[in-house]
């Protein structure tokens, strides 16, 4: 049997163009970590490679499109003045406190046991730094009041596909984050609308 994992931070399966009724648009907050447009572009490349040679034959995420989510918060009821006042103020916090942050996937699969699971980059070693991250910006959400899950395992989407694909290893994919990032997903629309933006350029995680 194929591995596979059910994971916080997974973006459901987008709707198949032209497959009938127009897509429900449910807007979703989350703070997310992106690749630059270089970066962006070698992940896209990569993911390319592995669709060929796993032989499926989902599309490929758009490079601006490619991320990690650190934290999910939640749907419309986040964008009330308060909450997301309070999201800002931690992600500029956490931000102010934390170095960029070296990214290496070596590893992809797929996720979920859905009908069109999601196919990933994650790693272990690699990684380590965003789970750094995961826990300083946790830190600084909840001394605002805010929830923030303590389960985390970094993983960037590359696509969705029916064919579900177990752990294997690839040539490792390396990158920085050099941002975090406060996003609204417009689901349904497939588009991320920018929030806040923090750059990642002192301190000490810890």
């Amino acid at each position: 049997m194929p591995e596979q994992m059910d994971l916080p931070g997974v973006d459901p399966a987008p709707a198949r163009p032209g497959g009938g009724a127009r897509p429900t648009v449910t807007r979703m907050l989350f703070f997310a970590v992106f690749p630059d447009a270089e970066a962006a572009a070698r992940l896209h490349a990569a993911a390319s490679r592995l669709r060929r040679s796993r032989g499926l034959t989902g599309r490929v995420l758009a490079p601006e499109r490619l991320h990690v989510t650190l934290q999910p918060l939640g749907g419309d009821e986040w964008l009330a003045p308060p909450l997301l006042r309070a999201a800002c103020e931690a992600g500029k916090a956490a931000a102010a406190h934390a170095p960029a942050v070296p990214v290496a996937f070596d590893q992809a699969m797929s996720f979920g046991r859905r009908r069109m699971p999601p196919y990933v980059l994650a790693g272990e070693a690699g990684a380590e730094g965003l789970r750094l991250l995961h826990r300083t910006l946790a830190r600084h959400a909840r001394s605002r009041g805010l929830p923030a899950g303590s389960a985390f395992t970094p993983h960037m989407t590359l696509l969705y596909d029916s064919q579900a694909v177990p752990r294997h290893d690839v040539e490792p994919v390396a990158w920085t984050a050099r941002d975090l990032v406060l996003v609204l997903s417009h689901r349904g629309l497939t588009r991320h609308e920018v929030v806040g933006r923090w750059p990642l350029a002192a301190g000490t995680l810890q």
